[in-house]
């Protein structure tokens, strides 16, 4: 219903189903359809249609100034938290081997800091095996065969060793 609402505050805001359906990126047959449906749900016409275009009717009138500031209210915060939660931006705690962190990828670090300015990385170094919910990271590289874990693990790559030919696997856990 609250999608329904939207499109009756768009057409209503545009006095036209036609530029409401442009807007909305719907067929005006949709849009149409839509208004109708809550119309019935309401019992009550909203709009009066005619070859001029849209006019509120006086239940229309009334039930627009009740919810318009209302669904631009919700659509805004929908968009917010849309943004938010689509944004890269904020901490990145990254745990790696020195031999891996550092020198292999370090390219790609000045690539990655470059691309998302918004993203604070934080990568710590240490040949040490932490576990990453202890220190609150939020990636951790490894090689070589990791023990089962409830974590999430991808393969992402292999390193020859210039020291024998084993390939290690590259995992990283999220």
């Amino acid at each position: 219903m609250l999608d329904d609402l939207k499109i009756f505050i768009t057409a209503a805001n545009k006095n036209s189903l036609t530029a409401a359906a442009q807007h909305l990126d719907m067929t005006i047959a949709t849009v149409s359809r839509r208004i109708s449906a809550l119309e019935q749900k309401l019992g009550c016409e909203l709009l009066h249609r005619s070859t001029k275009g849209l006019t509120l009717t006086p239940i229309g009138e009334s039930y627009y100034q009740e919810c318009a500031e209302f669904i631009d209210a919700l659509d805004q915060r929908i968009s917010n938290l849309d943004q938010t939660l689509n944004s890269l931006k904020g901490d990145l705690k990254i745990l790696a081997p020195v031999n891996l962190g550092s020198g292999p990828l370090d390219e790609f670090w000045r690539d990655f800091v470059q691309q998302h300015p918004e993203i604070e990385l934080n990568i710590e170094l240490s040949n040490t095996v932490q576990d990453i919910r202890d220190t609150r990271a939020d990636i951790a590289l490894r090689s070589g065969q990791q023990p089962s874990s409830s974590l999430i693990q991808k393969r992402i790559g292999h390193i020859e060793s210039h020291f024998s030919c084993i390939a290690q696997s590259i995992l990283f856990a999220a």
